[in-house]
């Protein structure tokens, strides 16, 4: 009764105090001071060249490798690959980026563009990717924006347009008020 009542404000006062960001890395603290854990393929990891990584709203981790994509729950490792996916033509996946409707896109090395997700499917040069090669993803509203090892996309219906500017390898983009591609031949507006 009266006890519970006093034990349940006593706890709603003082999680009201508490910071919200609680969960929040400190700047003043060194990386090497807080507690840390290795996961390598022996733990379910399929391969450590780590490509690329992000985080759903929900928790999982995405990992992006040379021999798939792992989603990791904080326990274990669920790996989405060529052996076990239909859509992923080649296992080697160089960017990842989240889908807010569900998923993770990822850009492979040889095999296009793949939606992992409902639904699981993929996109190559028959789709109109300027190549397969694709080395960045871009998510910026409802766009979806590729960087290839042959130019930049952006994705019109179920299609790819390619974009004018750079038809060389293009390694990273960035889509803010304009556009930026960055490559090994500078970075280019």
């Amino acid at each position: 009764g009266a006890m519970h009542l006093r034990l349940l404000l006593l706890v709603l006062l003082t999680m009201a105090w508490l910071p919200l960001d609680a969960n929040a890395l400190s700047p003043d603290k060194s990386v090497t001071r807080y507690q840390h854990d290795v996961w390598l393929p022996e733990h379910g990891l399929p391969q450590v060249s780590i490509q690329d990584l992000v985080q759903s709203q929900e928790g999982y981790l995405w990992i992006a490798t040379q021999e798939g994509v792992a989603r990791f729950d904080g326990v274990g490792f669920e790996v989405f690959d060529r052996y076990n996916t239909p859509a992923m033509a080649v296992s080697r996946v160089e960017a990842l980026a989240l889908d807010p409707r569900g998923g993770v896109w990822a850009g492979t090395w040889g095999g296009g563009l793949v939606h992992l997700g409902l639904p699981t499917r993929s996109w190559t040069t028959d789709h109109g990717l300027p190549s397969d090669v694709v080395l960045d993803v871009v998510l910026r509203g409802d766009e979806l924006w590729v960087a290839t090892d042959q130019g930049v996309a952006r994705q019109r219906g179920d299609r790819f347009v390619s974009v004018p500017g750079p038809t060389e390898r293009v390694d990273h983009i960035f889509v803010g008020d304009r556009l930026y591609v960055g490559g090994r031949e500078g970075v280019f507006r």
